[in-house]
């Protein structure tokens, strides 16, 4: 199975502009691990790269992203997401807030504060399946 890979970075920390994603590779990928992590729409895989710390320890600055854009619904409040906010590509988790919108939430909070966006601003890219330590 060969899951392509976006020109376009998405950023952990601030936030980088984010154009229609060109094609610019190809990575193969066993069928049965992408199953035993949770996938069942191939087609709908996407290998993100990243730049920043504001994921550390999770994500690492240039880890390459395995994005699932089947998944697109934000329930539990744990899971990282890529996402963009006013044109800029955020990796980050998502936490649903009470009176709607969402809670954006940076693992290294040390550095990071969490913050409030209105649901109306945000779309959704994609659920983040694996952080890959590899760079092309």
């Amino acid at each position: 199975m060969l899951v392509p890979v976006a020109s376009e970075e998405f950023t952990l920390g601030g936030g980088g502009e984010v154009e229609e994603s060109a094609i610019v590779d190809h990575v193969p990928f066993a069928r049965k691990w992408l199953r035993d992590h949770g996938v069942t729409r191939f087609d709908q895989l996407l290998l993100v790269p990243t730049s920043g710390d504001s994921m550390v320890p999770t994500i690492s600055d240039g880890d390459m992203l395995l994005v699932d854009r089947a998944r697109v619904e934000v329930r539990q409040p744990d899971l990282v997401w890529c996402f963009l906010v006013a044109g800029q590509g955020l990796v980050k988790r998502l936490r649903r807030e009470p009176k709607g919108g969402f809670s954006v939430v940076s693992d290294n909070a040390a550095i990071y504060a969490p913050y409030s966006v209105a649901e109306d601003d945000v779309t959704i890219v994609g659920q983040v399946i694996s952080a890959l330590k590899w760079r092309l």
